[in-house]
């Protein structure tokens, strides 16, 4: 699809699964619960690094190691997210204990995740009621003034660091915010504030207490302040920081649509083949919400199908390039634009 043409009416998944679910291996349907040892290696990693920091009286060691456990971060977050959707242990009740505990780690609370991420954004994807769309101008509110420089937008350079931390922000936010909403039945009218059942909202509360328990474990044995920061909350940083380098592109160049269309309402982008497969192919964002519960491992092979039967609609681009048009777009949705306009501000031209 053109960056400068109007989108392409909207198509349900299931008119996509028609058409490729007969072309793809029954082996790509499956579980990979093998994958949770990736999972754990990830794990082993952030782990071993902050023990070798904490132990390590030498500066120098102790700043190589931030860029080490805050891949491993990273990695934690990619196998956490494949694993809340069912594509490493289909069970919920078997995988709930893993994903307390990982997501944990990444100052994410399970329940809070499910009801954003999985409950919300996927099924509203690219619609008015996304919780992860830009806002309209008729939201601007002190909130969405002071998240606007944590994402790419013309009105903000390019080095901004600010940037790095939205996914930090996101999930710290959306804990406090689950925790104040969650069960206030005079909530606020937004896709950004989410409902819950008293039992969710329990769960909530036990996985948050988890997350303060296990990061104050964190600075007892980093020895205070100092160790922390350099063990925990700047590697979280960095995991923020790669993280962001694949969210960003994930839908901010695609419009809104009035119908869920998970191929035009989502972005894949180009990474070296290694890079892709150590970050579980996060990079294939659409073949993601086309088939959520897939082993990851066969995005690269759905990618090859959609751009052969649906190339019209496809959007896969380099990660560089995405990220230039990124800068171009406004920090704000026109209310009266409309999808169309919208697709074509977001590609960087002036709407008419």
């Amino acid at each position: 699809m053109r960056p400068d043409s109007p989108p392409p009416a909207p198509l349900p998944a299931a008119e996509y699964w028609r058409v490729l679910k007969p072309l793809l291996p029954k082996a790509a349907f499956r579980s990979a619960p093998g994958r949770v040892g990736v999972l754990m290696l990830h794990l082993l990693v952030v782990a071993i690094g902050m023990t070798i920091s904490i132990r390590s009286e030498h500066w120098g060691v102790q700043l190589l190691l931030l860029p080490v456990i805050g891949h491993g971060m990273a990695g934690v977050t990619f196998l956490s997210h494949d694993l809340s959707h069912g594509s490493i242990i289909r069970s919920a009740g078997r995988r709930y204990p893993l994903e307390v505990l990982s997501w944990a780690l990444v100052y994410t609370s399970t329940t809070m995740w499910w009801k954003v991420h999985v409950k919300t954004h996927h099924l509203h994807t690219q619609t008015t009621r996304d919780s992860d769309r830009v806002p309209f101008q008729s939201e601007k509110n002190l909130g969405t003034e002071l998240f606007k420089p944590t994402y790419p937008h013309r009105e903000m350079p390019w080095w901004n660091p600010l940037v790095g931390l939205q996914v930090a922000l996101y999930v710290v936010g959306n804990n406090l915010v689950s925790l104040r909403y969650g069960l206030d039945p005079k909530r606020p009218d937004s896709p950004y504030v989410y409902a819950y059942q008293p039992k969710e909202w329990a769960k909530l509360v036990f996985e948050v207490l988890v997350l303060v328990a296990l990061h104050a474990g964190i600075y007892w044995a980093a020895g205070g302040l100092l160790g922390f920061l350099l063990v925990d909350l700047f590697p979280f940083f960095i995991g923020s920081s790669i993280m962001m380098g694949y969210i960003a592109t994930n839908h901010g160049l695609n419009p809104l649509t009035e119908s869920v269309d998970p191929v035009v309402g989502s972005t894949t982008v180009e990474v070296p083949t290694f890079i892709a497969r150590l970050h579980s192919n996060f990079a294939y964002h659409t073949e993601h919400h086309l088939f959520p519960a897939m082993d990851p491992r066969w995005y690269p092979e759905v990618g090859r199908l959609l751009s052969l039967h649906f190339s019209d609609r496809y959007q896969k681009a380099p990660l560089l390039e995405v990220w230039r048009r990124l800068y171009q777009r406004s920090p704000y949705l026109e209310d009266s634009a409309g999808t169309v306009g919208y697709a074509r501000e977001a590609a960087g031209t002036e709407v008419p």
